[in-house]
């Protein structure tokens, strides 16, 4: 390879790289996982409630390696990604209806995603999940999850990584509400 082929595609690959490291990219639209039915039973159906993230929280991107990641939610929050996916439990669990009495909010108290490590990427979600009833609380609930993956040292491979196991993350936030036996009762 000439030295002038080696120098146009390092052009290329710097050139890619500080375009990605500018770049702000959706996180990857929520997939229910769970068997919410078997979970949660037979009971009453829900509604989303309010979604909010406590001060200091940012709500709207994440850093990663150089990248932005922004939620995919109409409202473009990560709160309301993490309420909408309980939303999208509840209606795969055939437990959702909009005119439904109780409502499920989201308070989101953490949200820390670090792809930092050379070989490992994490996310920690804590969230404050309240059930309101005609006003009254039901449930009011604070459940925080770590979630580890395997990363790599070159940014692009990373934030991807990132990028394909936020989901992964709010999946394992809302199987811990789901098998809370005091969620399930305000559900009854």
């Amino acid at each position: 390879m000439s030295p002038a082929t080696v120098w146009v595609r390092g052009v290329i690959v710097v050139s890619a790289l500080a375009l990605s490291a500018c770049a702000s990219v959706p996180a990857v639209q929520y997939q229910t996982s769970l068997n919410a039915s078997v979970v949660l039973g037979a009971g009453e159906p829900a509604r989303g409630g309010s979604a909010s993230a406590a001060k200091g929280v940012n709500d709207r991107t994440v850093g990663m390696r150089g990248a932005a990641m922004e939620s995919s939610s109409p409202e473009r929050t990560f709160s309301s990604f993490i309420r909408d996916a309980v939303i999208a439990e509840l209606k795969a669990a055939g437990r959702y209806s909009d005119e439904a009495p109780r409502q499920v909010s989201v308070e989101l108290l953490k949200h820390d995603v670090s792809m930092a490590g050379i070989k490992t990427g994490h996310a920690t979600l804590t969230a404050r999940f309240r059930i309101e009833d005609k006003g009254a609380v039901r449930f009011d609930r604070v459940i925080e999850v770590r979630h580890e993956w395997e990363s790599s040292f070159i940014g692009a491979v990373a934030i991807r990584a990132g990028l394909d196991n936020y989901p992964t993350a709010v999946q394992r936030l809302i199987e811990q509400l789901f098998v809370d036996p005091e969620f399930q009762q305000a559900l009854q």
